[in-house]
């Protein structure tokens, strides 16, 4: 889900479906919130009208396509005992958003790079 901050701009926390669900790794973006383009500038203007509208930061589901570049790896050791396993991931890889582009969910890529 896009978020939509007070000055209109779109951003999308790019990571894997289920983290915090007591997986062992997890994906950490540069930066944590990347600003996303969209290709349908009708629906961007709708999905900030309407979030302005509801009073909140939550936009109009989307899909996103983006292209991530390898930054490092880390291994943070064992869990603690005082964070439960629910929200503990030991191994983390940080990438670097080269690119995203995102469109109303109910539309289809006609072509993609992956």
């Amino acid at each position: 889900m896009p978020r939509v901050d007070g000055s209109g701009n779109i951003s999308i926390n790019v990571r894997f479906l289920g983290v915090g669900l007591g997986q062992p790794v997890a994906l950490a973006t540069t930066p944590a919130r990347t600003p996303v383009t969209m290709d349908d500038a009708t629906f961007a203007f709708g999905m900030r009208n309407r979030a302005a509208q509801d009073k909140t930061e939550v936009g109009q589901s989307i899909v996103c396509d983006g292209v991530l570049a390898y930054s490092k790896a880390l291994d943070k050791g064992r869990r603690p005992a005082n964070i439960p396993t629910s929200e503990y991931s030991r191994y983390e890889v940080r990438f670097t958003v080269a690119s995203l582009g995102c469109h109303d969910s109910t539309r289809r890529f006609q072509a993609a790079s992956r």
